[in-house]
């Protein structure tokens, strides 16, 4: 096979030749910035810190996600996809050294705070910086599929191979140390996207008032309407990621279901997600990315919460109460993608400005998942799963006004 066979066989797929060492990059890079997300909160505990201090500081974490996804967009029109992505990784070891060295050893409550929450953000520098790399690269008949593998790349690392990779190197080498060999990670990832992946973007003169910039897209989003909705339902994609892991659980235990059965549960529903993401990448380009977003996205989600109301009730502990709602969920998470696409090509004169969106969107669900458990969870388990299914269908049906520009 010759290599520009083999290049149009990646374009064909929906992987830009030009970037695809990118893709690698991202799933490293991610896999060691997140390394801790499944067990940190438990570790700091069993140290000695509060659960309540420990629910702030990952309060902290993600409202510096959110900050971080909303600033990537912009800053790549003062230091370029390539300055973001190299400050990413930069503030990854700003962050996780000291952390490492001085925080934890030394029990520093203030310190854990800061360092931690700046720690958050490192990935989204990285990885929604290259998102606009991708966004330029893709031709626009594959777009929905490229944003698919952006998403795929960057669950991999997430939700997949990193807890498996920290669950087989903790007993051998403790806890600290598989944070430390996040770092390993964290800079081969950069490596294969910044110095292996040798593509450039053409160079605009940079912007020089970040504060300045920034204001303006928020005016440009806020100013157009369909943009502020396509923000609200890309803030509703992840609040299970973050909202049903704290509450499923603990709802489930109560029809007999263990942590170790949910931890499962969740592992193959998250893989299962994985090629349903490039599959409804591909559906989107072909019937419509708003109508797979209207028909999958929200509905399925919804249906799933929905269920997890009603089949552990009615089948008590039994598997299928706890498989269906969450395959679901899977196939409802998948149907988001396209949205990746949708939201950029809301502004298609102004990239910067619809990536900015995007990635607030992206941004939001670490806040709103969180949120709507500790607004409703004081009722019960119930009222919050209720709540979660109202605003993903809420999210399906605001979807049907995501219409791109020209678009009848």
């Amino acid at each position: 096979m010759t290599t520009s066979t083999f290049q149009a066989r990646l374009d064909r797929i929906g992987l830009p030749h030009q970037i695809v060492w990118g893709f690698v990059g991202l799933f490293f890079f991610i896999l060691g910035t997140s390394i801790e997300q499944s067990w940190f909160s438990t570790y700091l505990i069993h140290q000695g810190f509060a659960a309540s201090f420990v629910s702030t500081v990952f309060t902290c974490y993600g409202l510096v996600v959110t900050v971080a996804a909303c600033l990537s967009g912009v800053g790549t029109r003062m230091l370029g996809v390539r300055g973001m992505m190299w400050l990413g990784t930069a503030t990854s070891l700003a962050a996780t050294v000291p952390l490492l060295l001085w925080a934890l050893p030394a029990h520093s409550a203030w310190g854990l705070l800061v360092l931690y929450a700046l720690r958050g953000a490192a990935y989204p520098l990285f990885a929604y910086s290259f998102l606009v790399w991708v966004n330029y690269r893709a031709a626009k008949a594959t777009l929905g599929q490229a944003v698919s593998w952006f998403w795929i790349f960057f669950a991999l690392g997430f939700v997949i191979v990193g807890p498996l990779v920290a669950n087989a190197l903790m007993p051998r080498i403790g806890e600290v140390n598989v944070i430390w060999s996040g770092l390993l990670f964290v800079l081969l990832g950069a490596a294969l996207a910044l110095l292996i992946n040798r593509d450039r973007l053409a160079k605009n003169a940079p912007d020089t008032n970040l504060l300045e910039v920034l204001w303006q897209q928020l005016r440009t989003i806020a100013g157009n309407w369909r943009l502020g909705v396509g923000v609200l339902v890309k803030g509703t994609n992840d609040i299970g990621k973050f909202g049903f892991v704290i509450v499923v659980p603990v709802y489930l235990a109560h029809y007999g279901f263990s942590l170790s059965e949910w931890l499962i549960a969740w592992s193959v529903a998250n893989a299962v997600n994985i090629p349903l993401d490039y599959l409804f990448g591909w559906i989107g380009d072909r019937i419509g990315w708003r109508k797979t977003v209207v028909a999958f996205s929200g509905t399925f989600c919804a249906l799933s919460a929905f269920s997890l109301l009603l089949l552990p009730p009615l089948l008590g502990h039994n598997q299928l109460a706890l498989y269906l709602p969450l395959l679901a969920y899977a196939v409802g998470m998948a149907g988001f993608c396209p949205l990746s696409a949708i939201i950029p090509s809301l502004l298609p004169h102004d990239l910067e400005t619809g990536v900015t969106a995007l990635n607030l969107g992206s941004g939001l669900s670490n806040l709103l998942g969180p949120a709507i458990v500790s607004l409703f969870i004081g009722i019960s388990a119930q009222a919050v799963l209720l709540v979660i299914g109202v605003v993903f269908a809420a999210a399906s049906v605001a979807a049907t006004v995501l219409k791109l520009p020209g678009e009848a």
